[in-house]
């Protein structure tokens, strides 16, 4: 039975013979061009039909190159030393005058503040008197020292809640919208309006509105009147001002990463905008997505929602992933991040538990870093990245192998723009999805 099997295989027609002679005679012909090795490359690296020519034509002046220095001598003196230390100068050059920005910065802000203090005595001892006193406030400021307040704080980072707490008379030049497409045109008014002119960051990809109310509602009533996700889209500061505003698109991203993680990104969300810079890892053939299909990974549903979430498989799954990236890449920061609030919290705490056997790995855990390990759920990830990332679904089958419908927020309005914020978390190395079994 295995060999007639076998034999119907053989026999099958297949696209990969269908030119195979004229395959082999190309090939012939590059060997005894001796351009074995660059075939080779080209293999190793997954280089598409349309930029082969582009390859072989840098190929060919890397080697005229290669060929001049060899055969004379008086080319760099014979010395790469000489371009490497040019090399080396330039980095020098390049981060003394990218540090000195700071200290400029300081300066003119210090040779200000010493001219106000001398021309608005009076302003500065009644600020000296108010910061003696530890009752400080904007509208105090504001009020004892309205000279002075620009020059000790020309720039006020707070959030659209707090802008409140701004004096009617304080105003500013420009209002800086940040994550405008993640909030209202009415939760940013207060500080439109005391701005000359505004200028709005958005991504109508993974941003929008997010329902707030303080009013105690029943399930129905709530479900009632929550705005519909396309509604509340539109609502958005960004979508509000764009359709009033000159809008100009930042389609260059100075991050690098995987080729195949970016092209899916940028062709399925973002019609092909974006141009990013290359990744080293793409040029070794390395992948920056993989795929991970959780074995077992099966439940029994929810009585309340309905839904298999947070399987034990894929708990289990997420612990020995974050295990070996402790492990393998100590200095590269990770998320996990899920569809799933369970699953978070399950997560989270199956990987305290783990590492509690591991005390080495406690620094990486626990300690303080510029970007801590976290496990999040989709909505608390959107303003997060990380060098690498574990996109946990959170959701499994049926014991019978069933998959049910529920989905938590994925099966939601809006929920493509979930996909698109897991999709994009990881902009420098790593992506990996773990799904429920096939």
């Amino acid at each position: 039975m295995q060999l007639a099997r076998r034999t119907t295989d053989l026999a099958r027609e297949s696209e990969v013979l269908q030119n195979i002679q004229e395959r082999t005679s190309i090939v012939e012909r590059l060997r005894a061009a001796h351009l074995e090795p660059l075939l080779e490359d080209l293999s190793a690296r997954h280089v598409p039909a349309d930029l082969v020519a582009n390859e072989l034509d840098q190929a060919w002046w890397q080697s005229a190159l290669e060929r001049m220095l060899q055969t004379n001598q008086a080319l760099l003196s014979a010395n790469t030393g000489v371009v490497e230390r040019l090399e080396a100068d330039f980095r020098l050059v390049d981060d003394a005058h990218a540090g000195a920005g700071g200290p400029q910065l300081a300066a003119k802000l210090a040779d200000a503040w010493r001219v106000s203090v001398l021309d608005a005595r009076q302003e500065a001892l009644a600020m000296r008197d108010l910061l003696r006193s530890g009752e400080v406030s904007p509208a105090a400021l504001a009020k004892q020292a309205p000279g002075l307040t620009g020059v000790l704080a020309p720039v006020w980072m707070m959030s659209p809640y707090e802008v409140s707490q701004l004096p009617e008379e304080l105003g500013f030049d420009t209002a800086v919208l940040l994550d405008a497409g993640a909030t209202t045109l009415v939760e940013n008014v207060g500080a439109i309006r005391r701005a000359r002119q505004v200028v709005a960051f958005g991504d109508t990809v993974t941003q929008t509105p997010s329902p707030f109310e303080i009013a105690v509602r029943t399930a129905n009533e709530e479900d009632a009147v929550l705005p519909e996700d396309a509604a509340l889209h539109e609502q958005s500061a960004f979508a509000q001002l764009r359709a009033v505003l000159p809008e100009l698109a930042l389609t260059h991203s100075y991050r690098a990463g995987g080729e195949d993680l970016t092209d899916l990104v940028n062709s399925r969300f973002y019609g092909g905008e974006i141009v990013s810079l290359p990744w080293a890892g793409t040029f070794l053939g390395h992948s920056s997505l993989t795929l991970d299909f959780v074995a077992d990974g099966q439940g029994l549903p929810d009585q309340h929602t309905g839904a298999v979430e947070s399987t034990d498989a894929e708990v289990a799954r997420v612990v020995q992933l974050v295990l070996e990236h402790a492990s393998e890449h100590p200095r590269e920061s990770l998320m996990v991040i899920t569809a799933s609030e369970r699953h978070a919290v399950r997560s989270y705490q199956a990987v305290l538990q783990a590492f509690a056997k591991f005390p080495q790995y406690r620094e990486f855990l626990l300690g303080e870093r510029a970007e801590p390990f976290a496990v999040l759920t989709l909505e608390q990830a959107m303003a997060q990245s990380r060098d690498r990332v574990i996109f946990s679904i959170g959701y499994g089958r049926t014991p019978h192998g069933r998959v049910l419908s529920n989905f938590g927020t994925l099966g939601r309005p809006g929920g493509e723009r979930l996909i698109a914020t897991a999709m994009t978390r990881a902009p420098g190395h790593d992506h990996r999805e773990l799904l429920p079994p096939r």
